[in-house]
């Protein structure tokens, strides 16, 4: 690990000492010293994860739904961490074949990792999917990391149980893909997602678009 992200880890060590509990999505417990260090690693892979050119991501051909055959719904995912408030945030957007806004959605999730954050936008968006009746998913994020988890279907860590139930949640679809979407053309997934503003526990869902067309 870097000298940067180990300066940074004391920094957020030192800004919560004194935190005694903080909400989070699935528990209400104090984070200790070195709860924060494995987020703060977390943070670190993603970020290695995303500097490596060589992925199995990168190496995917980029897809549209408009190009597969079948009712194909697109599912872009995104998550986002405040690492100053100790907020976290998943969410995404469903639209169909030919781009139309079928529902967003997101939900606040408390003091989480980014790639916790990720994977919690894509099981949720699969949740929805599932309730609208969907078979035919394409899965686009912009966290390679979470990408290749799933892909890989070895979960380890503190991220095992939200990547156990993401396959439960694909084995109940007849087909899906998922590919990498640059963040750049991730904005939609993002503007949702970035719109939770109250530290409240549930899935918001926003059948008509708030972020225009």
């Amino acid at each position: 690990m870097s000298n940067n992200w180990i300066e940074q880890i004391h920094i957020l060590w030192y800004n919560n000492r004194n935190l005694h509990t903080q909400e989070c999505i699935w528990e209400d417990l104090g984070k200790s010293a070195s709860e924060i260090v494995k987020v703060s690693y977390s943070w670190a892979k993603q970020y290695v994860s995303c500097s490596n050119k060589v992925t199995k991501a990168h190496l995917q051909p980029k897809i549209s739904p408009s190009s597969l055959s079948g009712n194909w719904i697109c599912l872009r995912t995104y998550g986002v961490v405040k690492v100053d408030r100790g907020f976290a945030a998943g969410g995404g957007v469903l639209r169909d074949q030919s781009e139309r806004w079928i529902v967003g959605f997101n939900k606040y999730l408390g003091f989480c990792s980014i790639i916790e954050a990720d994977f919690w936008g894509i099981k949720d968006g699969l949740k929805l999917l599932l309730e609208w009746n969907y078979n035919n998913a394409l899965i686009q994020t912009n966290s390679i990391e979470a990408i290749n988890a799933i892909q890989d279907q070895v979960p380890n860590g503190s991220d095992s149980a939200l990547v156990r139930r993401i396959h439960q949640l694909l084995s109940k679809i007849e087909h899906w893909i998922i590919r990498h979407i640059p963040r750049e053309d991730n904005k939609k997934a993002d503007g949702i997602t970035k719109l939770v503003q109250e530290r409240r526990k549930g899935l918001q869902a926003f059948e008509v678009s708030l972020l225009g067309s």
